[in-house]
């Protein structure tokens, strides 16, 4: 099987490179073995428009062939990358607003950060945003084009719900692993939601008083860290609001790995060993991910959504439902 799938990456990739060196020689478009038009989420590329696309990504002839990545798809990606990020400069106003509601500020002690101080990187960018006499926080939003699937509708919402159940996670069991504080949540959809800590305090009595309620009349543990919130800014796509970290507190990995340094290397790896430590702390009873539930209860419930999975999802490779997870061994014991 993997011979078959080298070999039509070969032939692919060999009707590349043999059409464009016909079409040096004779200035015309010399047809391929597949075809003269390739349809991609609606457009219609000529092979040589697409071959181009692919080359600017720098790729050789050995890369096409030994890359089992769509790579009619990943030559698309910078260009929908940077219509993106372009398409939020002008909303500054709007993120201001945003991040002012759910922290219960004035919009006028917010300031959306230059854009030369923007982050992004294969998933998703990050807007920073300094607000008066506050720790400066960050939007995060995901990029459309690498969640977006037919097979799996709802990709890019189930990557928010994950990574805000593992914030709350982490931040009650794992204390001591260092992550940003999250702030808050929103969906594609409208829906919004905010951490306990952030609600008045006629809001967090009446969800303590409703889950000693549950607890008492159902027997269950219900864990809400978040409760549901009315945003009326409303974005195209969903975002976690959380702290900034700044520079005094740490660096991105990638400005400062690999290193040669023989310290640095030492404190990575120790650093890296006593968060797993931390983590193998809590026996989990499923393999799978956590979620955040429309009613603001985080569970264990979702399926596995690691960076190469999604990438293959982004693909439209069939997968698992966003709420299906597996027993652990000892769990099924």
């Amino acid at each position: 099987m993997a011979m078959t799938s080298r070999v039509k990456r070969v032939s692919i990739a060999s009707s590349i490179f043999k059409s464009v060196h016909r079409r040096g020689r004779s200035g015309e478009h010399a047809k391929t073995g597949f075809g003269c038009l390739f349809i991609q989420e609606g457009v219609a590329l000529h092979p040589f428009a697409l071959l181009s696309r692919i080359l600017a990504m720098a790729f050789t002839y050995t890369d096409l062939v030994d890359n089992d990545h769509n790579m009619l798809i990943q030559s698309q990606r910078p260009g929908q990358q940077a219509e993106f990020i372009n398409s939020w400069r002008p909303k500054g106003a709007c993120l201001e607003q945003l991040v002012a509601h759910h922290l219960s500020l004035s919009p006028h002690r917010c300031r959306v950060a230059s854009h030369e101080d923007w982050l992004s990187g294969s998933f998703n960018l990050c807007i920073p945003v300094d607000i008066e006499r506050h720790p400066r926080v960050l939007v995060r939003l995901p990029f459309p084009h690498r969640f977006r699937s037919h097979t799996s509708p709802g990709m890019a919402s189930e990557k928010i719900r994950n990574e805000a159940g593992t914030f709350a996670w982490l931040s009650k069991h794992c204390p001591n692993v260092p992550i940003p504080r999250l702030w808050a949540f929103g969906l594609s959809d409208g829906r919004s939601f905010r951490s306990l800590a952030q609600v008045s305090w006629a809001r967090w009595l009446y969800e303590w008083l409703r889950r000693k309620l549950q607890q008492g009349l159902f027997d269950n543990n219900r864990w809400n860290p978040f409760a549901p919130s009315y945003c009326p800014i409303r974005l195209s796509t969903g975002y976690l609001i959380m702290n900034y970290i700044e520079p005094q507190q740490g660096s991105m990995l990638s400005t400062k790995w690999p290193s040669a340094n023989q310290h640095h290397r030492r404190t990575l790896f120790r650093s890296l060993a006593n968060i797993l430590l931390d983590l193998i702390q809590v026996p989990l009873p499923r393999i799978g991910s956590f979620r955040a539930l429309d009613n603001g209860e985080v569970t264990l419930s979702g399926h596995p959504l690691t960076a190469a999975l999604a990438s293959l999802e982004a693909q439209n490779t069939p997968s698992y439902p966003f709420n299906h997870s597996e027993p652990t061994r000892a769990a099924a014991l």
